[in-house]
């Protein structure tokens, strides 16, 4: 089909060319016929013609003669043929005359649904009911005298109460030629119901025929409402109302009321006869009605009901098909410039059937409602052609009958180039639906995107460009387009959503890894330039627009991130680098998961509060962990209080990521060593490392005999001693001993207004036998800064007790003395030194209370007479030994006590000598081989044999028993393994020696044991079986 040439010159070449060109691969639509055959229907019409035919579901009536019509009803599919006997003239009982002439039938009217019931109507004004389980017909008298033009079956009562089965025809509008409706139901071949409904006026002296009369639903209004259609020549008149039938017509008024109030169309009145068979056809499944008039066609939406009138609503403007002009040919193969007119109408999904005298003609229901196709129908092969018929309900079968042929129709091809002629009337949500294959879908789309391009609507247009994909519209013609109209965010609107399309579609997968990484690079230039553009403009006015440019950036990226390689992706950081879009490189970089590029970025900048933000908020990675360790010098010499917050949160705060407890501390030392330097801020790095450092270094107590049996079981380590930090990481504790040496440094660096370094010694004796802590690390650190109380904490830590002592005496710290003395691990010899001289430097004193304090707290190294000797001889403080008392009576009980005990032992152990002269001063005296009174030897005689296999006991290695048996060593151990095998090693394996194997515990066991072993004995046990005899 030829397109319309379009006025303007268009952007788009390759789209009108692709639009113009024909399709390929099939044919066009084209019209085709297909003959019924029936012998029987041949034989029917041998010798007569059909005058008139009804069809609905897969049944046919048709009716021969003109003068003396023959009714037949025909099952196609089943080839059988059935007349219909109509009453004769002369049995119709109480005529008061007699008709002039046989039934001639005119018209037949099938029900739409089943094609059960039958109405038949004749010229001379008798009609007729036939049931399709019946031969004969019946006269339907109340309708005698009446023109039957046509008739209704209702939806309502197809559906409805009063609903049409086997046996009812239901409710059934009749209209007649004189303008009258009835209401007609006919059950049991009987007028059940017969009402008039309405009488329409006639338009003029010799023209008041109904020519076709429609009820269906309406398109929308009121539950249960009613839409009567009613064509009369040229006019066409609608209502609504319901429930029923009966109420519709009701509620109309009368027919002078219709005609006055109720007019929906006119058209223009020609001199040519009206179709024949439907003229009023509805389209329910489109909500389209298409009425066929004597001059035109006029199809219009399906009316809409109002409760507030009883006029039908037609929303939309009706469309005016002109009946095609078909010339007359001649005899001679010419044409006169006459022209025919159709006599009947059959609308399909998308055309309009005419029935001609020699042809058929299918007309576009689309603007400009061209002719598609034809077919001629010469009468030497298809007879006189009569009409075409078409179910009401139902118009997807076309049947086409002559005088003597009855045919389907058929349309092939039909909706191949729908949609260019929809695409023409821009109705491209239709033409979507309809176009057969992907291109030309393709096709639809780019030229609906040409027209919102028209229309300036840039970024639906670039939406729909991408869509339709360069197959359809050229990549170029549309970024040349866009440009031209400096639409760069349509463009970039276009290539993204080209690259969606690229990637969402299948049957494009194997040209995406080419296309992609190109337009990927493309929009990310596009986005540069209009980022910088939005940035060097008012910020105020351009925030929400660059924040918005951002996140579609980065939709982007997310998208393509499987699809392109690492290369498009650093060439992508440059160009935002280039433009100056540093922040666009950190979003980039943080939706790409890569962290390191956005850290560098933000340092770089000298956004290093940022960066440590970001890296707080990551997920904990070794990546992550990798980032912190390598730019925390920066970080904490910048930022040192809010670095150790973050390095010390082990639950992250909301919004945060993993927290940073899985970062290494022993990584971080190079960063904390910054804290030793002089300069700005050093406080505060020095605060914020100690903090640190004593958090995952430092346990309250713990000690290290502990602490070592954790490193060697990790599974311990929450009930060991060990920081949380450390057990958290893990690992050698050595290891840490750099970060504990650190803390040294940095504890003895601290302020002390008072001098009594009472932090510092505080820390080293409460850390000092940690595994990590290194002593002479703190000795050197404390000697070099002249720290003489952790000195001496330092040297109890080395043993050097002596020494710590000493300088605790000399700083005159009693406590400090006693708590060396303590902790000393030499001999007792060792610690008795260590507490004399603390005896001897309190005593200087002459504190007899200080001196009991001290005796008590010697757990005993000290005695009383120590204390006593230690008190000078010319004390001034008057010290008697009565002060003593206590201490001195304890002592002596003690003494005391200790002697006793002593005497026990010398009495047990004389006892236990005489037992033993006993036991080994005389020989056997029963005569055995055991000598000793008490059984203590055994002797064996030269000719001795084993017990078990009967050979010399010298032989080999042998043990012998006090029960006087002997056995081999080997003979025991076979024997002891085979009695364990038979108890299925539910014991453990004893000591051969423990016992004799003959007379001992296995005699015993073996008396629980079974007399024959039936895992070996098997045949054993069926001789002794006890058979019945």
């Amino acid at each position: 089909m030829e397109m319309r040439e379009r006025d303007e010159s268009s952007l788009f070449p390759s789209l009108e060319a692709a639009l113009s060109r024909e399709c390929t691969g099939h044919g066009g639509p084209a019209l085709s016929v297909k003959l019924l055959r029936s012998d029987s229907l041949l034989q029917t019409t041998a010798s007569t013609t059909i005058v008139t035919a009804a069809v609905a579901n897969r049944c046919v009536y048709y009716a021969t003669g003109t003068h003396r019509s023959s009714v037949y009803r025909w099952y196609p599919d089943d080839n059988q043929v059935e007349q219909i006997q109509l009453p004769q003239p002369s049995a119709m009982a109480g005529q008061r005359s007699a008709p002039s002439s046989f039934a001639n039938v005119c018209a037949m009217f099938l029900d739409p649904v089943s094609a059960f019931h039958c109405i038949i109507a004749t010229a001379n004004n008798y009609n007729y009911y036939v049931s399709f389980d019946s031969s004969s017909a019946v006269e339907l008298v109340r309708l005698r005298g009446h023109q039957i033009e046509c008739v209704e079956w209702p939806e309502g009562s197809i559906t409805g109460e009063g609903a049409l089965t086997q046996t009812s025809t239901g409710d059934v509008v009749v209209g007649t030629r004189a303008g009258v409706f009835f209401l007609l139901k006919v059950a049991h071949g009987r007028e059940v119901t017969f009402k008039q409904l309405m009488e329409l006026p006639t338009w003029s002296s010799n023209q008041s025929a109904i020519t076709a009369v429609r009820i269906c639903r309406p398109r929308s209004g009121p539950p249960q409402s009613l839409c009567c259609l009613i064509q009369q020549a040229h006019l066409l008149y609608g209502f609504t109302g319901g429930p029923n039938v009966e109420h519709l017509f009701a509620m109309a008024g009368s027919g002078s009321v219709v005609k006055r109030d109720h007019l929906l169309f006119e058209t223009p009145r020609v001199a040519r006869p009206a179709l024949e068979g439907l003229t009023l056809h509805i389209r329910s499944t489109e909500d389209r009605v298409i009425w066929a008039s004597p001059s035109a066609m006029v199809e219009f939406d399906l009316p809409a009901a109002s409760p507030q009138s009883r006029h039908p609503i037609v929303e939309a403007k009706p469309s005016i098909i002109p009946y095609p002009t078909i010339p007359t040919p001649t005899e001679h193969g010419t044409t006169t410039s006459s022209s025919q007119h159709p006599r009947a109408c059959a609308p399909t999904k998308y055309h309009i059937v005419l029935l001609y005298s020699s042809r058929i003609v299918a007309v576009s229901r689309i603007a400009p409602f061209d002719v598609v196709c034809s077919l001629n129908l010469p009468s030497a092969q298809y007879g006189n052609v009569r009409s075409l018929l078409v179910q009401p309900h139902n118009s997807t079968e076309i049947t086409l009958y002559s005088d003597r042929r009855v045919y389907e129709l058929h349309f092939n091809n039909e909706q191949d180039q729908v949609w260019r002629q929809l695409v023409s009337q821009k109705r491209f949500t239709e033409a979507l639906k309809v176009a057969p294959n992907p291109l030309d879908k393709s096709l639809v789309i780019g030229a609906e995107a040409e027209a919102l391009f028209q229309k300036a609507d840039y970024p639906t247009a670039a939406d729909k460009f991408a869509t339709a994909g360069t197959s359809a519209v050229s990549f170029e013609e549309v970024c040349l387009a866009f440009i031209s109209k400096g639409q760069h965010r349509a463009l970039l609107s276009y290539v993204t959503s080209l690259i969606r399309w690229l990637l969402s579609s299948g049957r494009r997968a194997h040209k995406s890894g080419i296309q992609v990484p190109v337009l990927f690079l493309w929009a990310g230039q596009i986005y540069s330039l209009l980022l910088s553009k939005a940035f060097a403009e008012d910020p105020r006015d351009n925030k929400d627009q660059a924040a918005l440019l951002q996140r579609e950036l980065i939709d982007l990226v997310r998208l393509c991130q499987p699809h392109v390689d690492p290369s498009c992706i650093q060439a992508l950081y440059k160009l935002l680098e280039s433009n100056g879009l540093y922040d666009s490189t950190v979003l980039v970089a943080e939706c790409l998961g890569d962290m390191r590029k956005a850290v560098e970025t933000m340092v770089s900048r000298g956004q290093t509060e940022r960066a440590l933000e970001q890296l707080y908020r990551y997920d904990a990675t070794k990546e992550r962990d990798d980032l912190i360790c390598e730019f925390a010098p920066v970080l904490f010499r910048l930022h040192p209080r809010q670095f150790v917050e973050y390095v010390m949160t082990t639950v992250p705060s909301s919004g945060g990521g993993g927290g940073w407890q899985t970062v290494d501390p022993r990584r971080l030392l190079p960063a904390f060593r910054v804290a030793l330097l002089p300069g700005g801020n050093s406080e505060d790095r020095q605060a914020s490392a100690t903090e640190y450092l004593t958090y995952c270094c430092c346990s309250p107590g713990g000690n290290r005999k502990e602490a070592g049996r954790v490193a060697q079981e990790p599974s311990r380590r929450e009930r060991s001693g060990l920081p949380h930090i450390m057990q958290l990481v893990g690992g050698d504790s050595s290891s840490w001993t750099g970060l504990m040496n650190l803390l040294t440094q940095l504890k003895a660096m601290a302020p002390d207004p008072t001098g009594e370094e009472q932090e510092l010694c505080r820390y080293i004796r409460t850390q000092g036998e940690m595994p990590h802590f290194d002593v002479t690390f703190a000795l050197r650190t404390c000697y070099t800064m002249g720290k003489t109380r952790a000195l001496t904490v330092a040297y109890g830590l080395v043993g050097q007790y002596k020494l710590a002592v000493d300088v605790a005496l000399d700083h005159d710290d009693l406590d400090l003395a006693i708590h060396d003395a303590k902790r000393c691990r030499s001999s007792k010899s060792g610690k008795r030194k260590l507490w004399l001289s603390i005896l001897s430097y309190e005593a200087k004193k002459s504190d007899m209370d200080c001196l009991l304090k001290l005796y008590r707290e010697s757990d005993g190294v000290l005695t009383i007479a120590d204390v006593l000797n230690s008190i000078p001889v010319n004390s001034a403080n008057g010290a008697t030994l009565g002060m003593f008392r206590t201490e001195i009576e304890k002592s002596l009980d003690q003494y005391e006590t200790e002697i006793h005990m002593l005497n026990m032992d010398l009495e047990q152990h004389k006892k236990t000598m005489d037992a033993v002269e006993r036991d080994f001063g005389s020989g056997p005296s029963d005569g055995s081989n055991v000598e000793g009174g008490l059984g203590r030897c055994v002797i064996l005689s030269q000719m001795q044999r084993c017990d078990l296999c009967r050979q010399i006991i010298y032989s080999r290695p042998f043990y012998a028993f006090l029960c006087g048996h002997a056995m081999h060593k080997d003979c025991l151990k076979e024997a002891m393994s085979v009695m364990a095998a038979s108890k299925d090693g539910s014991e453990a394996a004893k000591d051969p020696a423990a016992d004799c194997f003959i007379c001992g515990h296995n005699l015993t066991d073996s008396l629980f044991m079974p007399f024959i072993d039936p895992n070996y004995d098997r045949n054993e046990i069926r001789d002794w079986e006890v058979t019945a005899g």
